[in-house]
């Protein structure tokens, strides 16, 4: 195993992304002073966890991004990647190379990689230790680091020994033991502080316990009186609401006799109307096909007419035709003979035309004197080269003579040139010293904005923090806004199940799971009291209070049949379907507003969705609510006991005149009371946690407009430095561009120099070829005028030759008029003679579709006669048709009149059905009522079964039989004795029964706590005590092992001496280590005695020593050898070069000697920019290189 390469970005120097490949054995980091060598060996202490800004020489952690220079900008991460090989497979991953990585951005955040994926620093250290890597490893020894071993402290000196015996595991896992050691023991203080709380109350609780059972049992044997005479009476009930059922049912089945036959005769009367309805359809259709075959009718005779029409016109046009093709063959006749005349005048006019060509021919023939024309050409052409060359050599005499001008005035030019090139010099030189002084001032203002900068850099963190504290308050008043609102929650949650029986508390289980579809709820939970209210309702409603509503029949049997499979107990449901909601009586209503004190009917004061309307006036249509019991006297009174009347102090006044008050001690509190209190109670606390969101929401926005404030006034100071700085690049810029002018016009005086001295040259050239060039135009003038004289010579004797020519050119010119006369007379009679020829053919094509028109004519009249045939017998048929339908339509209106009278007599007996039903619906009503009023009387004696003993009939009836008169007489006097008896108990605290119970497991339970929390505690001590042995072996086996390496290693490095390492008395696992050194031919053993270079040497010894007992992968020195002489830096060098096989070595150095051992050098430079750049030198490659070309030589 060995590191591969380190990849950096924007750590301390490194800007740019730098990637360092490395090779096992010895590597050699080098370059000046301040190029960024160190902060490699910082990289690797950085990524590996190092957490100390001073161990990485850095005020702060954010130190490490690369902040910028003048010629660079600063980056907003750092991020490092360590990169080893793990092919052996000695960390526990299944990678053959592992990457770890460290980010840490501007912002704050950092993060560790692993592989590219996130994890923890405390993963990396667990994977890195066991083979030495640990972030306290001594595998990385700094500058000045060597020397820290031998000065400190004996007891300080342990870290290396530690490392090499490798017991930061034990370590950790001791100080774990003993983190949950103290928790043990703090845990098992308070649990005995609790169970010998919890034991002092529990004698007096089950004393109270007892008496509680007692008046349970006293309790039951009343209810089951009660419950006997309850039974009775709705045994006699029933027996009355079942009579008034069978008489409704009589009522009700002549009421659907009614209706059948209201039924038959509304089908009738439907069935009838149908008919009319069809009937007038078919009439209609009859209507529409008769007026169709008029219309028909009507249209044959108009086609016949056409057609007729359209044959008289066929003969007329075919009549003209013929007379038009007797015409076309006239005029086809006189064509022909015209062609005929035009080829006879064609023949003759040719015969013309070559008798005229061959005397022309012979004229040709005739021979004509010689043509003195070229001579004279000759000469002529003679005469003007000559002349021409004279021309041109007088012109170039001529543009010589003004080139030689120009070259005068050129050179003037070029000598004024040189002069404003040497005023432009001087003038650049000023520009050039005015930019440096611009520049120099730029660059005072970029440090002055620089500095201003980091203030606002400075105030921007104060912000930041600012409003990091504004974040974390408003995420607390967020926090506890949501606490507040989770305890309403759970609040709402607990009161599904409050005071619900066994039963019911099963059946909503069920529904919450989903086993149970159509519940919707007990009813306390479906309707919201108005404040002040809750008592009155809870009294008024009593154990409906925790009847559960459904959706229907179906609903309410599922529950059931679930309950009594599961034997989870009874409860009471209400069907939405099936329950009628009682009108609330006008009495009640009118009362409201007649006496004060009274607030209102029940079943309008409730509040609740609209669906549970009928839920709300089925159990409260007759309860009035009011004030005090006074009120509720009068009201009563008024009323003539006929109704129940609530006071909102929970007294009672039932129909019949009994009054139900009092306190009743055993009871909390029902649910509409408990629930209102603590709701309310609930609701304050979460609005003031709102309030106090709110607060901390607008603290937040200050802070917040603060951060923004101090971001812009950053960014704006920000700005302010790019702009100071664009300023100083543009100063630069001016003043380079100064210095190339400054250069240019010096370049240009020496350039202006070197052309005046080319220009004089050029003029006297100039001058000298003008003069040679005018002497040879004078020569050729001459000979021009000569050739000019034989050319006039010429001319006289070639006067005569020419007028001959002339009149042989005469003749032939007439001959050549007249050829093309008669050519053109051919020509004109040929176009003649295909003229009529083409006139012929077109009247042949003409006469050819004259005759097809005829035949086509023929055709079409034959076939409008065939035409005409048909549709006068087409219009016979369709007048038949016509008078058909008339007869149809007329039988059809006699049917019609017929079932119209049939139908007005279904309607009047469809009305003396309608008139039987309204009677026969009156009488069900009458019947309904009676069953109702039966019903109340039930309805009462149920509601009582179930509002104080919780049970159906059913239930009640198995349990009591029904008693005879006498039998009853009895259960009404025991049942005063057990009122009053219960009365004499007082107040009873029925509860403690099950509190006692629970108190009981309460205190079981922490008993076996206490057991089991002293049974951890003495394994937690075995444990540490295991630990406490494991290390000290292992620690004393480690400083052996480096006492005796330390000695050899000593001898090696010094060339000889003694060195010891001795383990200080007491406790191994806190012990110190003392340090002997004796380097060869001193006699002192003390540290403090040593050179500097003898004190790096034996730091190097003990180091060399350590990593020989327990080698690591690689290891980082950096400039240990600096204080090391030439000698002892060659003997550091061959002694490091024996562990290269073990261990990977990469050594910051400037020694020549450690260099020379090295496999492979790293040169580190840095740029203008302040950026760090490394070179790679393999010396493997530069001795093969070296080798091969000695032997080439």
């Amino acid at each position: 195993m060995h590191l591969k390469r380190v990849e950096l970005y924007g750590f301390k120097s490194f800007a740019e992304r730098t990637t360092i490949e490395f090779r096992p054995g010895i590597v050699a980091v080098v370059g000046p002073n301040g190029s960024g060598k160190s902060n490699l060996v910082d990289a690797v202490r950085w990524v590996l966890g190092e957490q100390s800004a001073q161990r990485l020489r850095g005020g702060k952690m954010d130190d490490v991004i690369f902040s910028g220079s003048e010629g660079r900008r600063p980056v907003n991460v750092a991020e490092v990647s360590l990169v080893l090989d793990n092919a052996g497979g000695e960390l526990a991953v299944d990678y053959t190379e592992v990457a770890v990585t460290r980010r840490l951005f501007r912002t704050g955040e950092s993060e560790y990689l692993l592989n590219g994926t996130p994890v923890r620093l405390k993963d990396i250290e667990a994977l890195l230790v066991d083979v030495g890597l640990g972030r306290e490893a001594a595998f990385i020894i700094g500058q000045g680091e060597i020397d820290a071993v031998l000065s400190q402290r004996p007891e300080e000196r342990r870290a290396l020994f530690e490392t090499v015996a490798g017991i930061a595991k034990y370590k950790a896992r001791r100080k774990e033991a003993e983190r949950k050691l103290e928790e043990t023991a703090h845990n098992l203080a308070r649990v005995e502080d609790v169970y010998e709380a919890l034991a002092e109350g529990l004698p007096p609780l089950q004393a109270e316990a007892k008496r509680a059972e007692a008046y349970l049992a006293l309790k039951a044997e009343a209810e089951a009186l009660e419950r006997a005479l309850l039974v009775t009476a709705i045994e006699a009930d029933l027996a009355a609401r079942d009579g008034a059922r069978e008489a409704a049912e009589r009522a009700r089945a002549a009421e659907r006799a009614a209706e059948e036959r209201l039924a038959e005769a509304e089908a009738e009367a439907g069935r009838l109307a149908a008919a009319f309805e069809a009937l007038e359809a078919e009439l209609s259709a009859l209507d529409a096909d008769h007026l169709e075959a008029v219309r028909s009718a009507e249209a044959l005779a108009r086609d016949q007419a056409v057609a007729t029409a359209r044959a008289e016109a066929l003969g007329r046009e075919r009549a003209s035709l013929e007379r038009r093709l007797a015409a076309l063959r006239e005029e086809q006749a006189a064509a022909a003979a015209s062609a005929a005349a035009a080829a006879r005048e064609a023949a003759a006019a040719e015969a013309e035309l070559d008798r005229l060509r061959a005397a022309a021919a012979e004229l040709s023939a005739a021979a004509a004197p010689d043509d003195p024309a070229e001579a004279l050409e000759a000469l002529r052409s003679a005469y003007f080269d000559r002349l021409a060359a004279a021309t041109e050599a007088e012109a170039e005499a001529r543009r010589l003579r003004a080139a030689a001008s120009r070259a005068a005035a050129a050179l003037g030019r070029i000598e004024q040139e040189a002069a404003r090139a040497r005023a432009e010099e001087a003038e650049a030189l000023q520009a050039f010293e005015a930019a440096e002084a611009a520049v120099r001032e730029a660059a005072a203002a970029v440090e002055a904005k620089k500095r201003a900068a980091t203030s606002s850099r400075a105030a921007l963190a104060e912000a930041r923090r600012a409003a990091r504290q504004a974040e974390e308050a408003r995420a607390a008043a967020a926090a506890r806004l949501a606490e507040r609102e989770a305890a309403l929650r759970a609040f709402e949650a607990a009161q599904a199940d409050f005071g619900l029986a066994e039963g019911a508390r099963a059946v909503m289980a069920a529904a919450r799971s989903g086993r149970l579809s159509g519940i919707h709820g007990p009813v306390a939970l479906l309707f919201r009291v108005p404040d002040g209210l809750e008592t009155a309702f809870d009294v008024a409603l009593g154990a409906g209070a925790f009847d559960i509503v459904v959706d229907d029949e179906a609903a309410a049997h599922a529950a059931i049949r679930y309950l009594k499979e599961g034997r989870l107990g009874r409860a009471t449901f209400l069907p939405l379907s099936v329950l009628r909601a009682r009108p609330v009586p006008e009495a009640l209503r009118a009362l409201a507003g007649a006496l004060d004190g009274v607030i209102g009917p029940a079943a309008e004061l409730l509040e609740a969705d609209g669906r549970y309307d009928v839920v709300r006036r089925y159990l409260l249509w007759n309860v009035l609510v009011v004030r005090t019991l006074d009120v509720a006297q009068a009201a009563a009174r008024t009323l003539d006991y006929r109704y129940r009347i609530v006071t909102v102090g929970g007294e009672l006044i039932a129909p019949g005149g009994s009054v139900t008050g009092g306190v009743d001690r055993r009871r909390r509190g029902g649910p509409f009371s408990v629930r209102g209190e603590a709701f309310r109670r609930l609701q304050a606390e979460r609005a003031e946690a709102e309030r106090a969101l709110t607060a901390a929401d607008a603290a937040l926005a200050d802070r917040r407009g603060a951060l923004d404030a101090a971001r812009a006034a950053a960014e704006e100071a920000a700005a302010a430095l790019e702009t100071a700085e664009a300023t100083l690049r543009e100063a630069e810029a001016d003043r380079d561009r100064a210095a190339r002018r400054l250069a240019a016009g010096r370049e240009a005086v020496a350039r202006a120099a070197a052309e005046v001295e080319v220009a004089r040259a050029e003029a006297a050239e100039l001058r000298a070829a003008a003069e040679e060039t005018a002497r040879r135009a004078a020569a050729l003038r001459s000979a021009a005028e000569e050739a000019l004289k034989m050319l006039r010579d010429q001319e006289a004797a070639a006067e005569a030759l020419r007028a001959e020519a002339e009149a042989r050119r005469d003749r032939r010119q007439a001959l050549e008029v007249a050829i093309a006369r008669a050519e053109a007379r051919l020509q004109t009679l040929a176009e003649a003679r295909s003229a009529a020829e083409s006139r012929a053919a077109a009247l042949d094509a003409d006469v050819r579709r004259t005759r097809a028109s005829l035949d086509a004519l023929g055709r079409e009249a034959a076939e409008m006669d065939g035409r005409a045939r048909a549709l006068a017998a087409a219009l016979e048929a369709a007048r038949a048709r016509e008078a058909a339908l008339a007869e149809a339509k007329a039988a059809r209106y006699a049917e019609k009149e017929a079932l119209r009278a049939r139908l007005e007599a279904a309607s009047f007996a469809r009305s003396a059905a309608q008139a039987a039903v309204l009677e026969a619906r009156t009488a069900r009503a009458d019947a309904e009522a009676r069953l109702a009023r039966a019903g109340e009387a039930l309805d009462r004696n149920l509601r009582l079964l179930g509002e104080r003993h919780r049970l159906t009939f059913e239930a009640a009836r198995a349990l009591h039989p029904p008693l005879d008169p006498e039998e009853a007489a009895a259960a009404r006097a025991a049942l005063a004795e057990r009122t009053a008896a219960l009365e004499a108990f007082g107040p009873v605290n029925v509860a403690a029964i099950e509190e006692a119970r629970k108190l009981e497991e309460r205190l079981s339970f922490y008993r076996a706590q206490i057991e089991d929390l002293r049974a951890g505690e003495a394994k937690l001590n075995t444990l540490i005590a295991e630990i406490d042995a494991a290390m000290r072996a292992r620690f004393l086996e480690a400083v052996e092992a480096i006492r005796t390496a330390f000695r050899a290693t000593f001898r090696a490095l010094f060339g000889g001496g003694e060195a010891d390492l001795r383990l200080e008395d007491g406790d191994p696992l806190v012990a110190g280590i003392e340090i002997e050194a004796r380097p060869p031919g001193k006699r002192t053993k003390r540290l403090s005695l040593l050179s500097g270079g003898e004190r790096a040497l034996t730091a190097i010894a003990l180091l060399f020593a350590a990593l020989s007992v327990r080698p690591v992968p690689f290891c980082l020195l950096d400039e240990v050898d600096a204080a090391l002489d030439e000698a002892n830096v060659e003997r550091f060098a061959r002694y490091l070069q024996t562990l290269k096989d073990t261990t990977q070595w990469i050594v910051v150095t400037h020694r020549k000697g450690t260099m020379a051992v090295a496999d492979a050098l790293f040169g580190v430079t840095m740029d203008k920019s302040g950026a760090s750049r490394l070179i790679a030198v393999a010396l493997e490659d530069v001795e093969r290189a070296a080798g091969a070309g000695r032997r080439s030589g």
